[in-house]
């Protein structure tokens, strides 16, 4: 595994998504984008895994401003 910018350990892949990066991480949990996710609505819900040791989902990425914090 590669470290993150905050020093956690970057997985590989998660389910059959390879990620790719850490594009952040916050109070909802740890956002990677990864390969293999597309679709043509706004963040759809491409994929999950509830039933994982670490639950998770997977959805579009759509590119846009920062929210303040």
């Amino acid at each position: 595994m590669q470290a993150t910018e905050n020093g956690a350990d970057l997985p590989r892949r998660i389910g059959t998504y390879t990620v790719e990066r850490e594009l952040g991480a916050g109070g909802m949990g740890t956002v990677y984008p990864a390969r293999g996710v597309g679709g043509f609505h706004p963040a759809p819900g491409v994929d999950a895994d509830p039933d994982a040791e670490a639950p998770w989902p997977a959805t579009g990425y759509r590119p846009g401003p920062s929210l303040p914090s």
